[in-house]
């Protein structure tokens, strides 16, 4: 049964790549109240080097920078684009040409540079493969490490005191996916030399998606999806974990608990108040096609201070989520409306109340999918997807609008 946990949100991953969709029993975004939708306007659709989005950050000076997929192979690369969204470098991290589904994390360090973490192929085996880079794109270190004859994989990256890093990783092995229940806290030093590698446990998990640091404490906060047989059915839970940095459990909490349920994405990110904002979108394993999505705002000690489900928009699944200097939510999101067979861009928000203040969409007939939401300090937002419109191939595309979400 743990197979469908993993099983569903791969498929719906291939979904999203071919731009198909299933039946929809989600309503059709145009019927909403305060919609708005601007087409193409504002989109800016880039086909240099046929590089396609995994991650992103923006800059102190407003320019981006992107890792990513660059052209057909597929080899890791990173892309600065500037504030005019003209292209500053491409530079290609490393020749693998492996894995088209290679996960990658990219984490601004507090001294303003860029920690990437993925994995590459040494040997006969996928490795943990962490860089650190300036702006400029100039590899400061590059740490590789792993086990003989296992593949492991860097889920997630966080920095904690004294300019080191954890990361979360999982052993990927085809031996170990449904058998060892465990994941992986590693530690750097500043210069990415390994510190500690601890072996965590946990009986019912099947996939980590997020780790942060937690300053107030010194400790850190693990998200996951976990999943067990239920009494004829498949019951999965999202879950919070607490653990110091020695890797000792402290506390947890279980945030949705279901049957019949499976996660395509989950996430969470620390809130200017020192709070934890946790997101996901989940969907019955019956009707992978109307996923909901569901935010939470927790404490340092995992308590739920709020929650916000919503379901209103077919095929709706978020991808980020940021938080205005007034306390607004905005929630970035891919949706298949019923007027379309493919993807759009959709942007709305939540004001302090968790109403809705206006949902505003984008997108050409070709297949848009939003990946990354920024605000900048004038409370513009920026947008940074990939898109099928200039040719067959993914690529990605730049979307800028006003703090209204009115293109520009």
């Amino acid at each position: 049964m743990i197979r469908v946990q993993i099983v569903f949100p791969i498929l719906l991953l291939v979904l999203l790549l071919l731009g198909c969709n299933g039946d929809d029993n989600g309503t059709d975004i145009s019927s909403l109240e305060n919609y708005e939708a601007f087409g193409e306007e504002g989109l800016e659709y880039h086909d240099d080097g046929v590089f396609s989005l995994v991650d992103c950050h923006l800059d102190n000076d407003n320019s981006l920078l992107i890792i990513g997929n660059n052209d057909i192979a597929p080899n890791p690369a990173v892309l600065k684009i500037d504030s005019n969204c003209d292209v500053d470098f491409l530079n290609e991290i490393t020749p693998d040409s492996r894995n088209i589904f290679r996960h990658m994390d990219l984490l601004k360090t507090s001294d303003q540079n860029f920690l990437y973490s993925s994995q590459i192929m040494r040997n006969s085996s996928f490795d943990l493969d962490v860089r650190k880079f300036d702006s400029s794109g100039r590899f400061k270190w590059i740490s590789t490490f792993g086990s003989p004859n296992v593949d492991e994989n860097v889920i997630s990256a966080a920095e904690i005191s004294g300019g080191k890093f954890i990361l979360l990783a999982e052993d990927i092995s085809i031996d170990n996916l449904f058998s060892d229940s465990c994941f992986y806290i590693v530690t750097l030093d500043r210069n990415g030399d390994l510190i500690s590698n601890q072996k965590i446990t946990d009986s019912d998990n099947t996939h980590m998606s997020q780790i942060i640091y937690c300053e107030v404490d010194s400790t850190i906060l693990v998200l996951g999806n976990y999943g067990f047989p239920g009494s004829g059915a498949f019951q999965s839970y999202l879950k919070v974990s607490k653990y110091s940095l020695n890797g000792e459990l402290m506390s947890s909490n279980v945030l949705l608990d279901e049957r019949a349920m499976t996660f395509d994405i989950s996430n969470m990110k620390t809130l200017e108040d020192g709070n934890i904002l946790v997101y996901t979108s989940s969907n019955g394993v019956n009707d992978i096609n109307n996923p909901t999505v569901q935010v939470f705002k927790i404490n340092t000690n995992l308590d739920v201070i709020w929650s916000y489900f919503y379901d209103d928009v077919s095929l709706n699944i978020a991808k980020d989520i940021q938080e205005t200097t007034k306390g607004d939510l905005l929630i970035l999101s891919n949706s298949a409306t019923l007027r379309d067979d493919e993807f759009e861009v959709v942007l709305t928000s939540l004001n302090q109340e968790l109403e809705i203040n206006w949902i505003k969409s984008y997108g050409t007939s070709s297949c848009d999918q939003g990946g990354k939401l920024f605000i900048e300090d004038d409370g513009d937002l920026i947008v940074v997807g990939n898109s099928n419109h200039v040719n067959s191939r993914f690529s990605y595309f730049i979307l800028k609008t006003d703090s209204n979400g009115f293109p520009k």
